[in-house]
C-alpha cells in the first residue's frame, strides 16, 4: 500500500515569510553580522518511532550568515547553504535557507559570544544519487522542511570579528519522500566566521 506524502509547506510557507519580512524592519535600528561557515554534516534516514534508520552517512556543507542584533541577547539571522544529506546508498545535495532565533550571551570580559538557537528550515533538493538501484531518488521529495536546534560558541579575534564552532541537529518535519514514511536526520558540525557590520 503506498503511503501519502502530508505536505506541510502551505503552513510553513506564510510563517518563513513573515519572518523574512521581519528581518529588514529589524536590520533598520540594530546591528548588522555577516559571516562565513563551512564543515562536515552526518546524517541518515529514519522513521517517526524510530523502527526503522539506515546507516548514517559523512557529506559537507559551507555556507552564509546574514543577521541581526535584534536586542542585547537575541539574534535573527538567515543563513543559506549547500548541505549533503542522506543516508545509507542515498546521496543528495540541497540548498537549505534556515531562518535562525538565537539567544546570543557574552563572556565577562566581552571576548566569548555563545548561546543556542531554533528556527524553521526549508531545504531545496540540487541532486541525487544512490549505489543501489532501489529508485529511492525519484521518489526524494523536491523540498525537505526542518526545526534546526543547535549552539555555537564563538571567540573575538579582532575587534567586531569572531570565530568559532557551531553544532547543529535538524528534526525532520515531514517524510523526505513520497512513497515511505522516512525522513532525513541530519547533524552539522561547522566552523564560523562572523564580522558585525560597520565595526572596524
Amino acid at each position: 500500500m503506498r503511503l501519502q506524502a502530508t505536505d506541510s509547506r502551505p503552513r510553513m510557507a506564510p510563517v518563513l515569510l513573515l519572518a523574512m519580512l521581519l528581518l529588514p524592519v529589524s536590520a533598520a535600528a540594530q546591528q548588522k553580522f555577516w559571516g562565513l561557515t563551512g564543515g562536515a554534516t552526518l546524517s541518515d534516514l529514519s522513521d517517526a518511532y524510530g523502527a526503522y534508520s539506515s546507516d548514517s552517512r559523512w557529506g559537507g556543507t559551507a555556507g552564509f550568515v546574514f543577521g541581526v542584533r535584534t536586542y542585547r541577547q537575541t539574534t535573527i539571522s538567515l543563513e543559506p547553504a549547500w548541505i549533503q544529506r542522506g543516508g545509507g546508498d542515498l546521496h543528495g545535495d540541497y540548498i537549505e535557507v534556515p531562518l535562525i532565533f538565537g539567544a546570543a550571551m557574552r563572556s565577562n570580559d566581552g571576548r566569548m559570544r555563545y548561546g543556542f538557537y531554533t528556527g524553521i528550515s526549508p531545504a531545496f533538493k540540487l541532486s541525487c544519487s544512490e549505489a543501489a538501484a532501489l529508485d529511492a531518488c525519484d521518489h526524494l521529495n523536491g523540498t525537505d522542511w526542518s526545526i534546526p536546534l543547535g549552539f555555537r560558541l564563538l571567540r573575538q579575534v579582532k575587534s567586531g570579528a569572531f570565530f568559532g564552532v557551531d553544532v547543529k541537529y535538524g528534526i525532520p518535519l515531514e517524510r523526505s519522500f513520497d512513497n515511505v514514511d522516512v525522513g532525513m536526520r541530519t547533524w552539522s558540525f561547522r566552523l564560523m566566521y562572523v564580522k558585525g557590520v560597520g565595526i572596524s
